[in-house]
């Protein structure tokens, strides 16, 4: 896992929001989503070493204006603009 570059997590994000109803899921499942885009099943610790990479980039898509978190009745990330 260590070979996905930070692009390649940012995108895999953008993609998973855009295939989700409303653009927009739970912070908690993200991880989960975005290693189903980039087709790697894991479980334990490379997998939560691999969620503080997701949560960096959802950090940096936040930064760039891309997504933006908000709370429902649970934390989630919804999908600002479409990706060019």
């Amino acid at each position: 896992m260590e070979e996905i570059t930070n692009t390649e997590i940012q995108n895999a994000i953008a993609n998973a929001l855009s295939k989700c109803p409303n653009c927009s899921c739970t912070l908690h499942s993200m991880t989960a989503r975005v290693l189903r885009e980039v087709g790697i099943r894991t479980w334990g610790n490379p997998r939560k070493m691999f969620e503080r990479r997701v949560m960096r980039s959802l950090n940096d898509l936040e930064e760039q204006g891309i997504i933006e978190r908000y709370k429902a009745k649970n934390k989630r990330v919804r999908l600002v603009k479409q990706k060019a």
